[in-house]
């Protein structure tokens, strides 16, 4: 499976709806929009009893090193996708090179079990945020799939609405709810919203659709993305942070 991307975007073959904040005793929107006073959160007189969850806490963006959705069955290692790896890949659709003149062009992971990672400034990309709670644009994550079992995204399409992710890295662990899936044509990927809205705290798994009713040309290469938008819920620090 392989991604192509316009130069400077990632797209095509393998890349989203913001959550609401809960405001206390600062102020909350009303359906129009404009901000109201919300009540002062009062003193009581019942104590209070500590909480057995862990209390999200800030974790500064890091490079990602696992991907784990425990209700479709992923659990794997995440690394960067490098300049090295565009050039020894191709788009599956046109046959052409993941790398035009220095500039990597489309995101093809160099094997079936590893997430990859599109990272900014590498390879002439634009985008590509680094997850963390303090992150200030989308994070993009890249996986194979195939029509038959064994590759990394085969049930990306099966995510459901409110399904979350962990994003492991050095700093801690982030966790992210599934806003929404869609599937848009490889040559519509980079004129879509899901693509180019810079989202702090949205990330993005993208990969090509092997579900039912999937287009495939050239013996089984997908015509179609399959895009899952989450937005980050929180993040759990590790020990020291």
């Amino acid at each position: 499976m392989s991604s192509p991307v316009s130069k400077g975007l990632v797209a095509g073959g393998v890349a989203l709806v913001l959550v609401s904040a809960v405001l206390f005793g600062l102020a909350a929107l009303t359906q129009g929009g404009e901000a109201e006073a919300a009540p002062p959160v009062m003193p009581t007189t019942t104590p209070t009893v500590p909480s057995t969850e862990p209390t999200p806490r800030d974790v500064p963006a890091a490079a990602p090193t696992r991907l784990t959705i425990p209700s479709i069955g992923v659990d794997a290692p995440v690394s960067l996708y490098t300049v090295a790896q565009a050039e020894a890949g191709s788009d599956g659709v046109t046959g052409r090179s993941c790398i035009d003149d220095g500039v990597i062009t489309c995101i093809d992971p160099p094997d079936g079990t590893t997430v990859s990672w599109q990272k900014a400034a590498v390879g002439g990309i634009a985008f590509g945020a680094e997850p963390g709670t303090d992150s200030d644009g989308t994070v993009y994550l890249f996986g194979h799939s195939s029509a038959a079992p064994g590759t990394v995204f085969d049930s990306l399409y099966k995510l459901k609405t409110g399904a979350s992710a962990l994003v492991t890295t050095s700093a801690g662990v982030l966790t992210y709810d599934v806003e929404r899936v869609v599937k848009p044509e490889k040559g519509d990927y980079t004129s879509t919203p899901e693509a180019i809205d810079q989202v702090p705290g949205r990330l993005l798994l993208i990969s090509c659709y092997h579900g039912p009713g999937a287009k495939t040309v050239n013996g089984g290469y997908s015509t179609q993305n399959v895009v899952a938008v989450l937005q980050l819920r929180g993040g759990t620090p590790n020990t020291g942070q």
